[in-house]
C-alpha cells in the first residue's frame, strides 16, 4: 500500500504550501476588501455556493498543517518548557511587531482621531502579549469598505491555543492516544452541526475574549487535530488518488445539494476537516510537484500573512487603482513585508540550536 505521507524528514511541499496559502488569504481579501460585493464573488465562493471562500480555506490548511508539525514537534521535545519556549519564539516577535507597527504607524497615518496618550500604548503593549490584536480607539479607514486594521490576526491566538491545548493533551497522557483525539474532532463536529442547526453562536464572555469565539473554535479545532491524527497516523492512511476526488468531489456536492442552505452549512462543516486534511497532505507529500526548495531564502509566509492586510487597506485608502492592480500590489509589497519580517525580526529567535518546525499560520 503506497502510504499518503511519507516519513522522510523535510522531503515536503509544507513551506510552499503554506506561502501559497498566505497568497491565497491576500486574494480572497482583496475582494473584500477593494469590492462593494465582498468575497460573494471570489471565485471558490461561487465555486462553493458561497459557504467557504480561498481565505478561509487557506487559513484551514494553515491550522492542518499546524497540527501536523505542532504534533511532531510536542512528540520530540525534550521538555514542555523545551515545546513551549520554541512556540512563543516563532509566534510572539513577529505578531509584536505587526500590532506595534498597525497601532503606531498605521492607525494615526490613516485616522482622522486617535488616542496615543501613554495610557493607551501601555494598553496596546499589554493586551498584545495577551495575543488580544488590539489598537488604540480610532477613526481609521473610515473611507474604506472595512475599518479593519489588521482582520487577519484573529487566527494568532487561536493557533496559540491549539499549542497549549496540545501541550496540555500530552500532560494528560493523550497525545499519543488517537481515539482521544478522534473523540474531540467528533464532538467539536458535532457541537458545531448542532449550533448550526439551532442558529446559535454562542460566546462565553471573559472566556471567549480570552480564549476566542467558542463557535469559531468548533471550525478551527477539528483542523489542527486533524492535522495531528494523520501524524500519528501516517503509516496506516493510504495515498489514492480516487480518495482525493471523492472528498473533494463530496464537500462540493454538500455545497449545492439543493435541500437548504442550512443542510448544505451543516453538512458539508462535517465533510470539510477530513476532505481539506486529505488533500493538503496529498499535494504536500507529492513526488509529481516537488518544491522542497520554497524557504531556501526564508520562511516569508508568517510576515507575509502578519502585513498583507495592513497593506491591503492603506493601498485601498491612497489609490484608486483597478482590482487586478490592487491584487497585484498587494501581493508584491506584502511578500515584500514577509521578506523583511523574516530577515529583521522572525529569525534572530529562531537561529539558536533545535529551532522549532515553522509555524503555519497565519489566517
Amino acid at each position: 500500500m503506497r502510504l499518503l505521507i511519507q516519513s522522510e524528514d523535510g522531503l515536503n511541499n509544507f513551506d510552499a504550501i503554506r506561502l501559497m496559502m498566505a497568497l491565497a488569504v491576500i486574494w480572497s481579501h482583496s475582494f473584500a476588501l477593494a469590492l462593494p460585493q465582498g468575497e460573494t464573488v471570489e471565485p471558490i465562493s461561487i465555486l462553493t455556493n458561497g459557504h467557504y471562500n480561498a481565505g478561509n480555506i487557506a487559513v484551514m490548511v494553515f491550522f492542518t498543517i499546524s497540527g501536523f508539525l505542532i504534533c511532531e514537534s510536542r512528540l520530540k521535545s525534550k521538555s514542555l518548557q523545551s515545546f513551549l519556549e520554541k512556540r512563543i519564539r516563532r509566534i510572539f516577535p513577529g505578531y509584536m511587531v505587526a500590532t506595534t507597527i498597525g497601532a503606531f504607524v498605521v492607525v494615526p497615518l490613516f485616522s482622522t482621531a486617535s488616542d496615543l496618550s501613554l495610557i493607551q500604548i501601555a494598553k496596546t503593549f499589554g493586551q498584545n502579549l495577551l495575543l488580544q490584536n488590539y489598537a488604540p480607539p480610532s477613526t481609521v479607514f473610515a473611507r474604506n469598505y472595512s475599518t479593519a486594521v489588521n482582520g487577519s490576526l484573529w487566527s494568532i491566538p487561536f493557533e496559540f491555543w491549539c499549542y497549549v491545548g496540545l501541550a496540555g493533551l500530552g500532560i494528560a497522557g493523550l497525545l499519543r492516544q488517537k481515539w482521544a483525539i478522534a473523540a474531540i474532532i467528533v464532538s467539536c463536529m458535532a457541537a458545531r452541526a448542532a449550533f448550526d442547526i439551532l442558529d446559535r453562536k454562542p460566546g462565553l464572555g471573559i472566556v471567549g475574549q480570552i480564549f476566542g469565539w467558542p463557535y469559531l473554535w468548533v471550525f478551527v479545532l477539528p483542523c489542527f487535530l486533524m492535522g495531528a491524527l494523520f501524524f500519528l497516523l501516517k503509516q496506516k492512511i493510504p495515498r489514492h488518488p480516487l480518495v482525493l476526488v471523492s472528498l473533494i468531489g463530496l464537500l462540493l456536492l454538500l455545497c449545492h445539494v439543493p435541500v437548504s442552505d442550512k443542510f448544505q452549512r451543516v453538512s458539508s462543516q462535517l465533510m470539510f476537516p477530513l476532505a481539506i486534511t486529505y488533500s493538503t497532505f496529498y499535494f504536500s507529500f507529492t513526488d509529481r510537484i516537488k518544491l522542497r526548495h520554497a524557504a531556501a531564502k526564508g520562511d516569508f509566509s508568517y510576515g507575509t500573512y502578519l502585513f498583507a492586510f495592513p497593506i491591503q487597506q492603506m493601498l485601498i485608502s491612497l489609490f484608486i487603482f483597478p482590482f487586478p492592480i490592487i491584487v497585484l500590489l498587494s501581493i508584491v509589497l506584502s511578500l515584500g513585508a514577509g521578506y523583511l519580517s523574516w530577515h529583521l525580526v522572525e529569525k534572530w529567535f529562531l537561529t539558536r540550536p533545535a529551532a522549532p518546525a515553522a509555524l503555519t499560520l497565519h489566517a
